[in-house]
Protein backbone atom coordinates (compact mmCIF):
# COMPACT_ATOMS: atom_id res chain seq x y z
CA UNK A 1 0.00 0.00 0.00
CA UNK A 2 2.59 2.40 0.60
CA UNK A 3 5.03 1.44 -2.18
CA UNK A 4 1.94 1.87 -4.11
CA UNK A 5 1.07 5.59 -2.43
CA UNK A 6 4.51 6.90 -2.80
CA UNK A 7 5.83 5.02 -6.11
CA UNK A 8 9.41 7.48 -6.27
CA UNK A 9 10.51 6.14 -2.76
CA UNK A 10 13.78 4.74 -1.77
CA UNK A 11 12.15 0.99 -1.91
CA UNK A 12 9.90 1.45 -4.86
CA UNK A 13 12.03 -1.32 -6.64
CA UNK A 14 10.39 -3.99 -4.25
CA UNK A 15 6.95 -3.05 -5.22
CA UNK A 16 7.60 -5.86 -7.67
CA UNK A 17 6.93 -8.27 -4.76
CA UNK A 18 3.44 -7.20 -3.51
CA UNK A 19 2.55 -7.46 -7.28
CA UNK A 20 0.76 -10.84 -6.58
CA UNK A 21 -0.92 -9.94 -3.69
CA UNK A 22 -2.25 -6.91 -5.15
CA UNK A 23 -5.93 -7.77 -6.02
CA UNK A 24 -5.51 -11.68 -5.05
CA UNK A 25 -9.07 -12.70 -5.20
CA UNK A 26 -10.83 -10.39 -7.51
CA UNK A 27 -11.21 -12.45 -10.45
CA UNK A 28 -13.70 -10.81 -12.19
CA UNK A 29 -13.18 -7.09 -11.33
CA UNK A 30 -9.77 -7.38 -13.33
CA UNK A 31 -11.40 -9.87 -16.37
CA UNK A 32 -13.90 -6.79 -17.03
CA UNK A 33 -11.09 -4.58 -16.58
CA UNK A 34 -8.52 -6.44 -19.17
CA UNK A 35 -12.16 -7.18 -21.75
CA UNK A 36 -13.21 -3.33 -21.72
CA UNK A 37 -9.58 -2.66 -22.61
CA UNK A 38 -9.77 -5.80 -25.28
CA UNK A 39 -12.88 -3.89 -26.97
CA UNK A 40 -11.71 -0.19 -26.51
CA UNK A 41 -13.69 0.62 -24.46
CA UNK A 42 -14.18 1.78 -20.62
CA UNK A 43 -15.72 -0.06 -18.17
CA UNK A 44 -18.93 2.10 -17.66
CA UNK A 45 -19.79 1.25 -21.25
CA UNK A 46 -19.45 -2.79 -21.24
CA UNK A 47 -21.41 -2.58 -18.65
CA UNK A 48 -24.61 -1.52 -20.60
CA UNK A 49 -24.23 -4.84 -22.44
CA UNK A 50 -25.60 -6.53 -19.35
CA UNK A 51 -28.92 -7.45 -20.40
CA UNK A 52 -30.58 -10.53 -18.26
CA UNK A 53 -31.02 -10.46 -13.96
CA UNK A 54 -28.46 -12.87 -13.20
CA UNK A 55 -26.03 -10.67 -14.66
CA UNK A 56 -27.21 -7.22 -13.41
CA UNK A 57 -27.01 -9.24 -9.76
CA UNK A 58 -23.39 -9.72 -10.11
CA UNK A 59 -22.74 -6.51 -11.59
CA UNK A 60 -24.58 -4.37 -8.53
CA UNK A 61 -22.69 -6.92 -6.60
CA UNK A 62 -19.48 -5.05 -7.72
CA UNK A 63 -20.01 -1.79 -8.14
CA UNK A 64 -21.02 -0.97 -4.95
CA UNK A 65 -20.25 2.44 -3.25
CA UNK A 66 -18.18 2.62 -0.12
CA UNK A 67 -16.04 -0.55 -0.60
CA UNK A 68 -13.03 0.79 -0.65
CA UNK A 69 -11.91 -1.16 -4.28
CA UNK A 70 -11.07 2.03 -5.91
CA UNK A 71 -8.45 3.79 -3.65
CA UNK A 72 -5.30 2.34 -5.03
CA UNK A 73 -3.42 2.89 -1.84
CA UNK A 74 -6.11 1.47 0.65
CA UNK A 75 -6.17 -1.67 2.15
CA UNK A 76 -9.15 -3.34 -0.34
CA UNK A 77 -6.21 -4.59 -3.54
CA UNK A 78 -5.13 -6.73 -0.57
CA UNK A 79 -7.97 -8.05 1.42
CA UNK A 80 -8.04 -11.21 0.66
CA UNK A 81 -4.11 -11.80 1.57
CA UNK A 82 -4.85 -9.59 5.19
CA UNK A 83 -6.99 -12.70 5.57
CA UNK A 84 -9.77 -9.82 5.96
CA UNK A 85 -12.23 -11.83 4.23
CA UNK A 86 -12.65 -15.55 2.80
CA UNK A 87 -13.81 -14.23 -0.36
CA UNK A 88 -14.10 -10.82 -1.72
CA UNK A 89 -17.10 -9.67 -3.31
CA UNK A 90 -15.41 -9.35 -6.79
CA UNK A 91 -14.82 -13.21 -6.81
CA UNK A 92 -15.27 -15.96 -9.44
CA UNK A 93 -17.00 -17.81 -6.80
CA UNK A 94 -19.53 -14.72 -5.72
CA UNK A 95 -20.02 -13.57 -9.24
CA UNK A 96 -20.16 -16.43 -11.80
CA UNK A 97 -22.80 -15.63 -14.25
CA UNK A 98 -20.68 -12.37 -14.59
CA UNK A 99 -17.45 -14.35 -15.17
CA UNK A 100 -19.00 -16.62 -17.59
CA UNK A 101 -20.29 -13.53 -19.71
CA UNK A 102 -16.92 -11.93 -19.73
CA UNK A 103 -15.13 -15.10 -20.85
CA UNK A 104 -17.74 -15.78 -23.77
CA UNK A 105 -17.24 -12.24 -25.26
CA UNK A 106 -13.75 -12.96 -25.29
CA UNK A 107 -13.47 -15.96 -26.99
CA UNK A 108 -16.06 -14.60 -29.35
CA UNK A 109 -13.73 -11.71 -29.88
CA UNK A 110 -10.38 -14.64 -30.78
CA UNK A 111 -8.76 -13.97 -27.07
CA UNK A 112 -6.62 -17.19 -26.24
CA UNK A 113 -6.73 -16.43 -22.51
CA UNK A 114 -10.86 -16.82 -22.17
CA UNK A 115 -10.81 -20.28 -24.02
CA UNK A 116 -10.57 -21.90 -20.71
CA UNK A 117 -12.29 -19.77 -17.93
CA UNK A 118 -11.92 -22.46 -15.65
CA UNK A 119 -15.77 -22.45 -14.55
CA UNK A 120 -19.20 -22.94 -16.05
CA UNK A 121 -22.56 -21.47 -15.01
CA UNK A 122 -26.00 -22.96 -16.42
CA UNK A 123 -27.59 -19.12 -15.68
CA UNK A 124 -25.95 -16.92 -17.57
CA UNK A 125 -28.84 -15.99 -19.13
CA UNK A 126 -29.31 -14.75 -22.75
CA UNK A 127 -27.89 -13.00 -25.79
CA UNK A 128 -24.00 -12.91 -23.78
CA UNK A 129 -22.54 -12.66 -27.48
CA UNK A 130 -24.21 -9.51 -28.55
CA UNK A 131 -21.80 -7.12 -27.43
CA UNK A 132 -18.94 -9.22 -29.02
CA UNK A 133 -20.80 -9.65 -32.29
CA UNK A 134 -21.56 -5.60 -32.26
CA UNK A 135 -17.66 -4.89 -31.49
CA UNK A 136 -16.85 -7.14 -34.28
CA UNK A 137 -19.05 -5.86 -36.95
CA UNK A 138 -20.29 -8.98 -38.25
CA UNK A 139 -23.73 -8.81 -36.41
CA UNK A 140 -27.21 -6.97 -37.58
CA UNK A 141 -29.71 -5.60 -35.29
Amino acid sequence: MFLSRFPNCAAAKIRICTIPSRYRGCTVLTSLRQLAEIMGMKLGELIFFCFTDPLLNDVVRIGKEGEGIDVTDGYSPYQQDFQMVERTAYSVTANPTLFFWIHVIGCFLGEERRTEPGTSCHDSGTLPSMPAGLHRGNMML
